[in-house]
């Protein structure tokens, strides 16, 4: 899928370098996934990876990136899974949480509440702000980084991976269900949000542009607002 596109690399660390070398074996001819690799590790701390192999890391990785390299802004992508080697090709002990969605407030407060109500525990959290460019089929073909770049095309997801309790089928369908449910929740209320709060502001904005002095509006940049 297209060649490094040379835009990332702000912090790479030991994991990442060892991960990015990794991608680049297993998958050659795909660089957007090897930035991928890279920025989606890139905050774990040291002691977070310690008592992790390279290989579950970047299965888990993948993982991840099956889930989310194809979607819409509007999509809740969010999977739980209790990987076992023989059947997933990587294995854990614990079950593995996935999530996809747009950067919103409180998203990992959201996910804890519903792991608490369910009594599983968190052993890891992995949360990279990924800064991605998508072509309009919604398939990644940049990676800009977690710092981004301010590419206007691209834009901020979440991507969140939890390592919980291990859980049994029963209990996996159900936490799965109740995730989708709060994840979506959680945006659709940031959304309402955010159209009420700065509904309200532009219309103060154009109030005060009836009464405020042309230099005043012309330094806060809402001349034009004035002749609406």
């Amino acid at each position: 899928m297209g060649q490094h596109s040379g835009r990332y690399g702000t912090g790479a660390t030991p994991l990442t370098e060892r991960l990015r070398a990794m991608a680049e074996s297993r998958r050659p001819d795909d660089g957007v996934f090897a930035d991928y690799l890279a920025a989606y590790y890139e905050e774990l701390p040291e002691f977070d990876s310690d008592d992790r192999s390279d290989t579950d890391l970047y299965a888990a990785a993948v993982r991840h990136w099956a889930i989310g390299e194809s979607r819409h802004a509007d999509d809740t992508d969010v999977l739980v899974v209790s990987p076992d080697r023989d059947r997933d090709g990587w294995h854990s002990d614990r079950s593995i949480v996935f999530i996809v969605t747009t950067d919103v407030p409180f998203l990992v407060d959201s996910v804890r509440i519903v792991l608490e109500r369910h009594g599983v525990a968190t052993h890891l959290l992995v949360h990279p702000m990924l800064h991605l460019c998508r072509d309009d089929d919604g398939r990644i073909v940049r990676i800009v980084g977690s710092g981004g770049d301010g590419d206007a095309e691209c834009g901020i997801e979440a991507w969140t991976q939890l390592e919980i309790d291990r859980c049994d089928p029963e209990q996996t369908a159900a936490l799965q269900a109740d995730l989708v449910e709060a994840v979506e929740s959680n945006r659709e209320e940031f959304h309402d949000f955010e159209f009420t709060y700065f509904g309200r502001f532009e219309v103060m904005r154009r109030e005060d542009a009836d009464r405020a002095h042309p230099e005043i509006l012309e330094r806060f940049g809402v001349v034009e607002d004035r002749r609406l």
